[in-house]
């Protein structure tokens, strides 16, 4: 009885085969039999998607997060400086040090976590407003290149019935989607700086029993990286010379390097 529903999906599916190939549409009882026994069939075997897909959503998305996790808590490469021979001036690039590829990586990655608890999001109205982003901004009518999409269509006429089946799936629970956000080491034209191969985790909690999807948030960076990134802008945005930085440091006769590494330590 367990696989009763599989059994009628394959047998209404062989009927199907059997009317579209022969031709066999027969008119009378026989023929509104057949059309029963094809829609019940076909009925069970949405019913039995159905209940698969609730199980394997929250498997999907538990193996989407651990592989997020792994890729974005490798631990930070150390960089040093690369220096024009010439000039002694710090070029734009920087290079990974000596020996670091050789080190291990430790078994829990330590980091930094800033978290919105789900009162500052609701005094700030957070989750309406980035509903009201995806469907009516990203996603606005009034866009034709929109109706393409199929996600246009689908947000916009099923929200409700795929928000009240997530629900189901989760059984009403929050559940934890990670987001990676991976910036390659380069140069950014629009600030221009260049910047270290940079790894943030964004962290959305989500919940279907309303519309307000969105109950917490957490942004995760792995231990170092923003120390990492600040000496990096650092050191393109200190002059060599802070004399050129303020006309008041002018009477000073030898050049003013300044030289400091930020650290970080969280309590």
């Amino acid at each position: 009885c367990g696989r009763a529903p599989e059994a009628t999906a394959l047998a209404s599916c062989a009927s199907c085969l059997g009317f579209c190939s022969l031709g066999c549409h027969a008119a009378g009882p026989a023929g509104a039999l057949g059309a029963f026994a094809c829609l019940s069939g076909c009925g069970a075997g949405i019913s039995v998607l159905h209940r698969r897909t609730k199980r394997g959503l929250t498997q999907w998305i538990s193996s989407c997060n651990d592989s997020a996790w792994h890729r974005m808590s490798i631990p930070v490469t150390p960089l040093v400086e690369r220096r024009d021979p010439t000039s002694g001036s710090v070029s734009p690039l920087w290079v990974v040090a000596l020996g670091s590829e050789t080190e291990p990586h430790p078994a829990v990655p330590q980091g930094v976590v800033f978290d919105w608890p789900e009162p500052v999001l609701q005094h700030r109205e957070v989750a309406e407003l980035a509903r009201d982003y995806i469907l009516w901004e990203w996603l606005q009518p009034c866009r034709p290149l929109n109706w393409l999409h199929p996600v246009f269509w689908i947000l916009h006429l099923f929200e409700r019935q795929l928000r009240r089946f997530a629900d189901g799936a989760f059984g009403g629970r929050e559940v934890p989607v990670i987001v990676p956000i991976e910036l390659p080491a380069g140069m950014y034209q629009g600030i221009q700086t260049w910047l270290p191969d940079t790894r943030i985790m964004l962290i959305l909690w989500l919940r279907f029993t309303d519309a307000r999807y969105v109950t917490r948030v957490q942004v995760a960076l792995v231990d170092g990286m923003l120390d990492q990134i600040i000496n990096v802008v650092k050191s393109q945005c200190i002059p060599k010379d802070l004399r050129e930085a303020d006309p008041r440091l002018a009477e000073f006769v030898e050049p003013i390097n300044l030289k400091f590494d930020v650290v970080l330590r969280w309590v």
